[in-house]
């Protein structure tokens, strides 16, 4: 067990943690080694297999983290009812991650990262509550469809604004997406 209260040991976990996301930045974290994080986070290996298994158990934790911090802010809506404001939710969240860390930015708007990305998306959806009254009149297989497009909505709007060199208010953004979410391209091009 891990003791939190102990500053060296948060230190250490923050060295890890920095090292990790600069080195997956650079590299991708597909190449990453246990050597190479070790001396940018200026620890031995022992140090770091004390709290890791390995590089891929750092980065399950780090892509579990974002995915709980997500659905724990936006626990109380569901799939499709709050459509609008999950997806308004996902654009400010999405935000404030990415001035956090540029991995969750090069994660969620890359695409060498991509599988990553899907990944964090299925551990959001594995948590999301859905209203099964809300998908009447169409089967399991179709309302699967539309969720799968509910949810993909933010995050492309998300890359492309990142794409575009981040020029919309982020605000603006999340109105569009939301829009775009619940009434699609009709919505947008005749409010």
């Amino acid at each position: 067990m891990t003791n939190m209260s102990d500053l060296r040991v948060v230190k250490t976990l923050d060295a890890i943690h920095t090292a990790f996301e600069e080195l997956a930045c650079e590299k991708g974290p597909g190449s990453l080694t246990v050597t190479e994080l070790c001396g940018r986070a200026r620890i031995n290996k022992k140090t770091f297999y004390r709290y890791y298994a390995s590089i891929g158990a750092l980065l399950a934790e780090y892509q579990a983290r974002l995915a709980t911090e997500y659905v724990e802010r936006t626990s109380h809506l569901r799939i499709p009812a709050d459509t609008a404001e999950l997806t308004r939710q996902f654009i400010p969240f999405s935000c404030e991650k990415g001035e956090e860390s540029p991995l969750y930015e090069r994660i969620t708007a890359g695409t060498e990262l991509a599988p990553l990305r899907e990944q964090m998306i299925d551990r959001v959806l594995e948590s999301r509550r859905v209203s099964p009254e809300g998908f009447a009149g169409l089967g399991s297989d179709e309302a699967s469809v539309v969720i799968a497009y509910l949810q993909q909505v933010g995050g492309i709007v998300y890359r492309q604004w990142v794409v575009d060199g981040k020029r919309l208010a982020p605000e603006r953004l999340a109105d569009l997406a939301a829009e775009l979410a619940t009434h699609g391209l009709a919505g947008v091009l005749d409010p």
